[in-house]
Formats: C-alpha cells, sequence, structure tokens
C-alpha cells in the first residue's frame, strides 16, 4: 500500500472483552487520521456469510486464531489481513503491547507480507454440490454418534487408502499447525504449497499422513454413512449444517491466496518450538 488505506476493516472477537475495548479505542484514533473503520464481530460469521469486501485496502483482527480465520473469509480481493493477538495460542497473529502502532505499520507498508495458500474445497451432496474457500483445513468426521465411519482417499483419481476411524483432515500448509498437528500430522513451511491429507483416530496401524502437491487434488468419499448426521463437516474450524447426504470432498489448492501481516523478524520456526516444542 503506498498511499494510507482510507477503508479497513476490523473483525472482532465481541466475547473478549479486552479485544473488544482495544478494537473499539483503535478505531476512533484511526478514523480521526483520516481512514474510514467498519467494525464486524465475530457473531456475524454464523454459516460462511459474505460480506461486500470490494473496497477493502486492510483487515485487522483482534482475537485468537480462530477470529483471525473468520476475518479470512471476509477478503475476496487483494488485501491483507494484520491479526492482533487476543486470543490463547495465537500462532497467526501477532503479539504486541501497542496496537496503534501496529496498525500504523501496516497501513504504512512496513510489515512482512506472506503469501498463504487456500484451499479450494466442494462438497458433493445427494442433491448438489457447494464449494468453499479456506485458509486452514476441511475436516469430515463422525458427528455425535458413537460409530466410526470409513473414509476412502483418492489422489489424482488413484485410490490410495480405505481407512476406518473418526474421518479425515486435508489441512494447507498453513492449516499444518491446527488440527492436523493433533493427528499426527507434519508441520509444514507456510510458505509451501502442498496440502497433508491425515487421517484422523484411523482404527489401523498402518495409514499415515501424506503430504501432497499443490497441483494434486484429493477426494474422499464416505460409502458407509447413513444419514446427514452421521457426519460433521468443519471448514477452518466452523462447523457447516448438513441437510443432505455428503457423498464426497474434493480439496485442492485454491489459485487465490491470502497476504497475511507479521511483525519483521518474527521467524516462523521460532514461533513454533516456542508454542509446540517447550
Amino acid at each position: 500500500m503506498n498511499n494510507r488505506a482510507k477503508n479497513i476493516i476490523f473483525v472482532v472477537n465481541d466475547a473478549n472483552d479486552e479485544a473488544k475495548s482495544a478494537a473499539l479505542k483503535c478505531k476512533s484514533i484511526i478514523d480521526a487520521e483520516g481512514s474510514n473503520v467498519n467494525v464486524v464481530f465475530n457473531e456475524d460469521f454464523k454459516n460462511l456469510n459474505s460480506f461486500d469486501t470490494s473496497c477493502a485496502e486492510l483487515v485487522v483482527a483482534f482475537g485468537g486464531d480462530g477470529t483471525m480465520l473468520n476475518a479470512c473469509h471476509l477478503i475476496n480481493n487483494d488485501c491483507p489481513i494484520l491479526g492482533i493477538n487476543y486470543g490463547h495460542m495465537g500462532f497467526l497473529t501477532n503479539s504486541t503491547n501497542d496496537d496503534i502502532r501496529l496498525i500504523e505499520d501496516a497501513i504504512s507498508n512496513k510489515l512482512l507480507c506472506e503469501v498463504r495458500r487456500r484451499l479450494k474445497v466442494k462438497l458433493t451432496f445427494e442433491d448438489g454440490a457447494k464449494e468453499f474457500c479456506c485458509l486452514n483445513d476441511v475436516s469430515v468426521r463422525r458427528h455425535h454418534t458413537g460409530h466410526i465411519i470409513k473414509s476412502r482417499v483418492h489422489i489424482n483419481n488413484n485410490k490410495v487408502y480405505s481407512v476406518l476411524g473418526d474421518g479425515v483432515v486435508v489441512s494447507s500448509a498453513t492449516g499444518s499447525t491446527a488440527y492436523s498437528l493433533s493427528c499426527g500430522g507434519p508441520i509444514l513451511s507456510p510458505e509451501s504449497a502442498d496440502m497433508v491429507v491425515c487421517p484422523i483416530s484411523p482404527h489401523v496401524l498402518s495409514t499415515r499422513p501424506i503430504v501432497i502437491g499443490p497441483n494434486d487434488v484429493v477426494k474422499i468419499e464416505f460409502p458407509n454413512a447413513g444419514l446427514p448426521t452421521d457426519l460433521s463437516v468443519n471448514v477452518d474450524a466452523m462447523c457447516l449444517e448438513l441437510n443432505s447426504m455428503l457423498l464426497s470432498a474434493e480439496v485442492s489448492i485454491s489459485p487465490n491466496s491470502i497476504k497475511v501481516l507479521r511483525i519483521n523478524g518474527d521467524d516462523f520456526y521460532k514461533r513454533a518450538s516456542s508454542v509446540f516444542f517447550n
């Protein structure tokens, strides 16, 4: 951004009083300096509601990683996103003692810009199909029933394996430090365009996570799911309401990446070591 951003969106975890207070304080200061700040709360993101952000020049998330992921669903243009940590782990967000200074640095193009690949997700139901774009991951797993489910995993139209367990999660490089990691998947560099296909609690000893390339397409089928309520589908941790039987989930790398702003010198592996290994 060569000129000062005029149109800015704050996405706020309104269940966090500290985040809400900080965001409203920053809004008043940034507005007084000539920009126009619109505030969107987490509650507005139910069922992946979309917002018109075509004029946005900067999106700022006040909260944890969940708020950051919600904010990413707002972005349908080339504007960057800045996360300010008011959550628990905050691996995707920035920790700072001076929110205004950090936002001003983002407006002035003084922060490190990381290009993160997103996932393109196509869910095919008995009565049609829906498509989504997400930053972290998509998971299909058993719902509240106590039954395990069967997942057939195909990569580039080749059947790789069938597995009984709780389901499958497919993550981007960014999402490799989230649900996939807790399922035994590897950590990928955020610069990677690869994906991780990871079984969830497989009831077999021979099934392991697979790292696949940016041009690969993974398709997962669920042959023994009897009712829509047998499965739970989560896109970036947001649970989708299923009104029809899910037949398959197809995942690939989206052509639409996202720009994530970070404090200069905040090394990924240093953060990973601090959060996951110490």
